[in-house]
């Protein structure tokens, strides 16, 4: 699926016109233990972009290939919760499959504070993000 990125104005509490770069995302599962010392292992959703970046994971000129950028979504002790797979399930049509507990519901989303937190992979730095069901990309891009 193509995703467009965008900055964020925060003066003006908006995403800007200007589009910084074009790409794609998906959504996938890895098996991990829950912790280093346990044997017992969890699916854990990811989120993986694909732009063209520099070796820090800056975003570059179209012309260089685009590289994968893991995000894992922080189930355990992040804000992320079952009802945000349910919301990116219905939304984006993901088939979470062995993620979502066949008992979750998400009839009650619009209650749900949206929030999740994912790890750049292998590293400990955070990202707090929002699913936004409503679409915020500026007029025109997609012509």
């Amino acid at each position: 699926m193509e995703c467009y990125f965008f900055p964020y104005a925060d003066s003006k509490h908006k995403v800007s016109d200007h589009l910084i770069a074009k790409g794609i995302y998906s959504f996938s599962s890895k098996t991990e233990h829950v912790t280093e010392a346990s044997s017992s292992t969890d699916a854990i959703p990811y989120l993986t972009l694909n732009y063209s970046a520099d070796t820090k994971g800056n975003f570059t000129d179209a012309t260089i290939p685009p590289t994968p950028h893991n995000f894992k979504f922080e189930m355990e002790n992040g804000i992320t919760s079952y009802a945000i797979l349910g919301l990116i399930q219905r939304y984006l049509d993901v088939d979470w499959k062995e993620l979502v507990p066949k008992d979750a519901s998400t009839r009650n989303d619009i209650i749900i504070k949206p929030l999740l937190t994912m790890t750049v992979d292998d590293t400990d730095y955070p990202i707090i993000g929002a699913f936004n069901t409503i679409p915020a990309i500026p007029e025109g891009v997609l012509e």
